[in-house]
């Protein structure tokens, strides 16, 4: 049961009270912590749990799937095949959905004798081995086969129906609906989660995100959190499959994907599973992946992609990303090609907080360095939201550049509450700095909905007795954008700071 303190109790009369002082810009406003009570820490879940237990191995079938965005008309599938040294298909048969069509091995043939055109995709393979004096590894480990296949000539906006291998090795097929055309007006629900491991508090986020209606996901770092012990990214893959395998899964990298004694202690071995077992947009040879993820890139540690109205870009807190690094030069040039009048909503991924006023975490360089070297690029471009991870909690800033509050600034938003066994971070730094507009150490995940060009919703859904409660509310309106933030909008939108209440407590509700 929730029990909620003093503070939470008053937060909309003094909301209320707040906005009629406030200056026309909002700023007077002020932050508030949540007093929710939530459960504890959750050991994993063991390995013989039913949603992470292995097919049948000696079938050896596809296993662990799930599905990327590539470039455009394109959506990459991944998989698994248990057994390391067996031969097996990486093919991939796709075609458009039609729930009268039944699967031979070459073609749909409908139930009326038709035949229709069956594409084909061949992929890549790979395997990898921890190294021999990595403790952590069950010794002679060897992973399964890594598959992935890129599915091309996609049509926009469609759903398909795809089937991995042949008759033989896989009857079960897939379903998934491509990207909608890009455009200044596409209305569209994302997934936000980061930090989820695979615990009780795991499964019921991943149960709460099966259930809404985001459309892709975007999963902000620490994803297994297998920590060298390579089960575990097995038993993580089939966690996620049921809503992976048709709904795309965005990743980027943190600190328990580097890895970094899985072999010699050389650079090239960081990261091996994470690259190996996945597959993000600028990786056009996913079975050889850049060995140096610190002179190449993009790759998986950052990119970017366009998805209807937003241009995701996603940044690695683990490479160099001081000011003569190439993930500075890359981000740079990336924000100055995006064409606002056709791309107005601006997002960004990274797993280590800039903005944290939780004691965990607090003051680390991978953070704090990465914001001093590149917040003014993304200030300056005019990026609406920016996402993390790596703090167990949840927090949202107000409009915020250089640790002031700024009505011309981003959002910055930590989600790192997706339900991992090291449990809630705590406590959070007293007194609430300026610009915090709202903290809570709970379990979770958010969607952020984009409507139009001018209008969005980000909604943290907290864990909450088995349901989850929508307990932060953000409202973004590009319409009351402030003439100072900037002479043209097309290119540099910004939003002006209000803020409205709602008397349905507790939740937190703003407009920015």
């Amino acid at each position: 049961m929730a029990i909620w303190g003093i503070r939470w109790l008053f937060v909309p009369l003094f909301a209320t009270i707040a906005l009629a002082a406030s200056d026309t810009n909002g700023l007077n406003s002020m932050g508030f912590t949540s007093l929710y009570t939530r459960s504890g820490p959750a050991a994993t879940l063991s390995e013989t749990h039913e949603r992470l237990l292995a097919k049948d191995k000696h079938e050896n079938l596809p296993e662990q799937v799930h599905l990327a965005v590539g470039g455009e008309g394109e959506m990459t599938v991944s998989w698994v095949t248990p057994d390391p040294v067996k031969e097996t298909s990486t093919k991939v048969s796709f075609w458009l959905k039609d729930e009268k069509s039944d699967l031979s091995d070459d073609d749909i043939v409908f139930k009326n004798g038709k035949k229709k055109d069956v594409q084909v995709a061949i992929g890549s393979n790979a395997t990898y081995s921890c190294g021999a004096f990595y403790i952590l590894c069950p010794a002679g480990y060897k992973s399964g086969v890594v598959h992935h296949a890129v599915l091309k000539g996609l049509r926009p906006d469609t759903t398909y129906s795809y089937r991995i291998g042949d008759e033989k090795s896989s009857k079960v097929k897939y379903s998934f609906k491509t990207a909608p055309v890009p455009g200044p007006n596409v209305h569209f629900t994302y997934s936000i989660v980061a930090d989820l491991g695979q615990t009780a508090n795991s499964l019921t986020t991943i149960e709460h995100m099966e259930a809404s209606s985001g459309g892709l996901v975007m999963h902000i770092g620490d994803l297994s959190y297998a920590d060298g012990y390579q089960p575990r990214w097995d038993t993580y893959g089939r966690l996620i499959e049921p809503l992976a395998s048709r709904v795309p899964w965005m990743t980027n990298s943190g600190n328990h994907e580097v890895e970094p004694e899985m072999g010699p202690a050389s650079e090239d071995r960081q990261f091996l599973a994470y690259n190996t077992r996945y597959h993000m947009p600028p990786l056009t040879d996913p079975a050889h992946p850049p060995k140096d993820l610190i002179s190449e890139g993009p790759n998986n540690n950052f990119y970017s992609f366009t998805h209807g109205s937003v241009c995701w870009i996603m940044l690695g807190s683990y490479v160099d990303f001081t000011a003569t690094s190439t993930q500075y030069a890359w981000l740079k040039a990336e924000l100055a090609k995006i064409d606002r009048s056709e791309t107005p909503w601006v997002f960004v991924g990274a797993h280590a907080p800039w903005y944290n006023t939780n004691s965990a975490h607090s003051m680390e360089y991978e953070g704090d360095g990465m914001r001093l070297s590149m917040e003014h690029l993304v200030y300056v471009a005019g990026v609406d939201l920016l996402f993390f991870g790596h703090v167990h909690s949840y927090e949202r800033t107000f409009p915020v550049n250089e640790m002031k509050r700024d009505d011309c600034g981003p959002t910055y938003i930590v989600i790192g509450d997706g339900g991992n066994r090291e449990g809630i971070a705590g406590p959070f730094l007293e007194p609430q700095p300026h610009w915090s507009a709202f903290r809570e150490g709970s379990y979770g995940h958010g969607t952020v909905e984009v409507f139009n060009s001018t209008h969005a919703v980000w909604k943290w859904r907290r864990n909450q007795d088995g349901v989850a409660k929508v307990a932060d509310e953000l409202w973004l309106d590009k319409t009351r954008r402030s003439k100072s933030c900037g002479a043209d909008a097309s290119k540099n939108p910004r939003s002006r700071l209000s803020l409205a209440t709602s008397n349905e407590s507790p939740i937190s509700r703003s407009v920015y």
